[in-house]
């Protein structure tokens, strides 16, 4: 049986003292060359004492004068000064070879608002999140009216179970197809727009305040408050650092950085296979990944099919963000939408207790060999991803499969749809 996995903020001390004491300390970037009323007024002073404590390096420093790669982490909090196309570009490249940056503004209260330099910044990084240049109050769920309390945390290896967390003075975000909202506003929380530079009116739906979006194999988390990484001793503010520190530690593992995290790993396919598709995906990821075709799962395992073959994905598939269900025949599962038919399959990369866990798998032939050629060319697709707190996921279908075989033969062109 597998172990379940710890609540994800319980365990961040632990995460981070895995690292051996030889190796070179974790760092993180505190952007210096932009302003911005927390970083001048001291407040992030506690945050850096947190990484500090937790055997993080931090470095405040301009962006464009140091090798951004070297960081595990980037902060920006609240600029109020315009980023050069260089900047621009060196964030972008920093993003797309895995590095985690997170921005983050600020409410219209004494005009301390700075959208127009941060959607620029988001512009040029050809992200799908934009800040929206409001207030928000809430005189319901609050302890005053601009200090709005939020617990509504969306499914994510980031937000884990983590507690309630009050903002001073947020503004919202607006995502839109590509990103992902993780905080969500409360029914009360109203937006007003005091300078009539809001980008969207909202009625009636709920308010994001910090969403994430895959760039390349780096992951932008845009947050409406600086909030988030200051003032510790405030409600929620501790745990959310200390969770933040633990995905930057290492804690998260994504599906475009599969090479890396799963290289040797343990390859596991079903008795009960068909072996022209799922012993032949097997032999394609084991040349990838110098891994081995066996039957026993190990610190990474690799699982190609689906439940009707394979019972080690039967074991785990309620761990995974979509899910496998069967009435009469085998669907999958997405935020409660059903989806049937050979021609779909998922990704998915999971951690659960001490194991990592990729999973390949399709309702047919035609999804599991669709899935491992998307894994061969990942690089060339725009991931929509499903999360969960053990992971993440992303459902495709194929076209082009004429016989529905899951051998893509001579006179057949296979096409991948990201869902």
């Amino acid at each position: 049986m597998i172990a379940l996995k710890a609540p994800l903020y319980t365990i961040v001390f632990v995460a981070l003292s895995l690292v051996p004491a030889q190796c070179e300390p974790l760092c993180i970037l505190i952007d210096a060359g932009h302003g911005g009323y927390p970083l001048e007024d001291g407040r992030l002073s506690a945050f850096c004492h947190l990484a500090s404590e937790l055997g993080f390096c931090v470095e405040v420093e301009d962006i464009g004068m140091v090798n951004l790669q070297e960081y595990c982490l980037i902060l920006s909090a609240n600029p109020d000064t315009a980023f050069s196309q260089k900047e621009c570009d060196l964030l972008k490249t920093y993003l797309a070879e895995g590095g985690i940056l997170f921005v983050m503004g600020a409410g219209d209260y004494e005009n301390r608002d700075h959208s127009d330099i941060t959607n620029s910044l988001l512009e040029a990084l050809e992200s799908h999140i934009r800040f929206n240049d409001d207030q928000l109050r809430d005189t319901i769920n609050s302890g005053k009216s601009y200090i709005p309390i939020f617990d509504n945390w969306r499914p994510h290896p980031l937000t884990g179970p983590l507690p309630p967390i009050s903002l001073y003075s947020p503004e919202s975000v607006v995502v839109s197809e590509g990103a992902y909202p993780l905080l969500l506003g409360n029914p009360t929380t109203k937006s007003e727009d005091t300078d009539g530079n809001i980008l969207t009116e909202y009625e009636g739906e709920l308010l994001t305040l910090l969403a994430a979006e895959r760039i390349g194999k780096g992951d932008l988390f845009v947050g409406g408050s600086w909030g988030f990484v200051s003032g510790l001793t405030f409600l929620g503010h501790r745990e959310f650092a200390e969770q933040l520190l633990w995905y930057a530690s290492g804690g998260r593992m994504t599906i475009s950085s599969y090479k890396e995290v799963f290289q040797g790993a343990s390859i596991i396919i079903g008795k009960e296979c068909r072996p022209e598709v799922d012993r032949k995906g097997a032999e394609v990821l084991a040349a990838l990944l110098h891994g081995e075709i066996c039957s026993e799962k190990s610190e990474t395992t690799v699982i190609i099919g689906g439940p009707e073959v394979n019972p080690l994905f039967e074991e785990i598939n309620p761990y995974l963000p979509l899910q496998f269900e069967k009435d009469q025949n085998w669907y999958i599962t997405r935020e409660g939408q059903p989806f049937h038919g050979q021609e779909y399959g998922i990704i998915a990369l999971v951690v659960i207790g001490d194991h990592r866990f990729l999973v390949v798998a399709g309702l047919g032939g035609t999804g599991t060999a669709g899935g491992v050629n998307l894994l061969q060319q990942i690089e060339k697709h725009s991931l929509v991803l499903t999360y969960n707190a053990y992971g993440e996921a992303v459902l495709f279908s194929v076209s082009g499969d004429a016989n529905f075989n899951g051998s893509e033969e001579d006179s057949e062109l296979w096409e991948i749809h990201i869902l």
